[in-house]
């Protein structure tokens, strides 16, 4: 089937600063954890100042954040297909995301640990309690003490776990399901079954009911989560195959969005509506139900089934719209080049990885201020994103971490309006 599709080589400049804002998403995300009214029980800092706000947040966003990200990761993933084939997207994901993976475990995730069991061990006071996952703390060591028994004992080996590099592990996983697939779908692209899929997909892409069909097919992925917030988060190496399946679907959309783009101006047709409807009718109506599962009526309910099973198509259903709503209004707004874009898109990944000791950091200096939960937040996520920007600017941009993380990039001046003016511009890594 041939399309009017763009070539291969042309960049996405909103898609890439919607995958950044997705991001910067989960910076904030993290930053809100220890001010939620209903505690986080993985989270080593739990704050006396807790507000109900921070629940709704942390709900709206994980529906549909990771959603996004995934199918972000799919169309790009399809575009690399398309410009470099089977090896040369293998070896190009195993480079910015198997080896950034490697990397942060042996750096950042330690650092993770070293944080949050000083800031555990030093709220304890006298009392022990349990510390990052499940390790637990000795009242009779100093701070700095624990932190060195926890390394020293070996202890910190059992939870060298991705934690919130998860998103690296499933986006491998990914790739490793599809890039035969793609091989195959490559060989039956003139074929009956071929034919048909990308019919179909054409179809469902041009259908005013798209994003109620595209719940319907979430929807059964949705059933084995055990999560009262309706979505799983993978904690472990042994990936949930339930929550493998739910993502790759998303990541699947993507990658078949990517081989129809001529259709992504009609795909996102209507997202002012979607991003309306799904803020102020869809996500109150999915909280309600979520709220009545463990208030159930007195009446007839004896427990929250049916309320969880009304409130999971309309968690999908929010999901979708603000998927649609998110890539309209970046396609409406930012398909134009600007650099400060491309700088803050590019920035997003290093801080995203590197963002939670700072966020664990940072909250643990607030823990004992006299100012209301949403000061604190403000304050966390503020110091962590400077914080990270700074080190992304003046010590990663540049450098191999740079360069494995985004491409090379090179500085040069340029002469506008008779005076001189510091730009950067990307070179593709090939």
């Amino acid at each position: 089937m041939t399309t009017a599709s763009p070539p291969a080589s042309d960049r996405y400049h909103a898609l890439d600063a919607l995958r950044g804002f997705a991001m910067f998403l989960g910076v904030l995300l993290h930053a809100a954890l220890s001010y939620t009214f209903i505690p986080v029980e993985f989270w080593p800092v739990q704050d006396a100042r807790r507000s109900n706000l921070f629940d709704a947040i942390l709900l709206a966003v994980h529906d549909f954040r990771m959603q996004l990200f995934f199918l972000l990761a799919g169309f790009f993933g399809c575009l690399l297909y398309a410009r470099y084939g089977f090896g040369g997207t293998l070896k190009h994901r195993l480079k910015r995301v198997a080896l950034p993976l490697v990397l942060a475990m042996l750096t950042i995730q330690p650092a993770l640990q070293a944080v949050s069991v000083y800031a555990l061990a030093t709220s304890s006071g006298a009392r022990t309690r349990v510390t990052f996952f499940g390790d637990t703390v000795d009242p009779s060591e100093t701070p700095i003490e624990t932190v060195a028994e926890h390394f020293t004992s070996g202890a910190f080996l059992h939870l060298l776990i991705p934690a919130h590099l998860w998103f690296l592990y499933f986006l491998l996983l990914c790739f490793a399901l599809m890039l035969p697939l793609a091989r195959l779908g490559d060989r039956l692209r003139t074929r009956p079954l071929g034919l048909a899929w990308d019919t179909g997909f054409r179809w469902l892409a041009r259908s005013r009911f798209r994003w109620l069909i595209l719940t319907a097919l979430t929807w059964p992925l949705l059933l084995p989560m055990t999560s009262p917030a309706g979505v799983d988060t993978p904690m472990d190496w042994l990936p949930l195959p339930h929550l493998l399946a739910y993502y790759f679907f998303f990541f699947l959309i993507g990658w078949t969005l990517y081989r129809h783009r001529d259709l992504l101006p009609r795909f996102v047709c209507g997202w002012r509506w979607a991003i309306a409807v799904g803020n102020l009718f869809v996500l109150p109506a999915g909280v309600l139900a979520l709220y009545l599962e463990t208030k159930p009526h007195k009446a007839n309910m004896v427990d929250g089934f049916y309320f969880h099973r009304l409130a999971l198509p309309l968690l999908a259903l929010y999901t979708w719209l603000s998927i649609g709503g998110l890539l309209g209004l970046f396609l409406h707004f930012l398909s134009r080049e600007r650099a400060w874009v491309r700088w803050m898109a590019d920035s997003s990944y290093w801080c995203y990885l590197a963002s939670l000791p700072p966020i664990v950091l940072f909250q643990f200096l607030a823990l004992s201020w006299d100012i209301p939960g949403p000061l604190k937040f403000a304050f966390v996520s503020v110091a962590t994103i400077v914080l990270l920007l700074l080190t992304y600017q003046f010590g990663v941009r540049y450098t191999v971490i740079g360069r494995l993380l985004n491409g090379p990039r090179v500085k040069f001046l340029s002469v506008a309006n008779n005076s001189s003016a510091l730009r950067e511009r990307l070179i593709a890594s090939k």
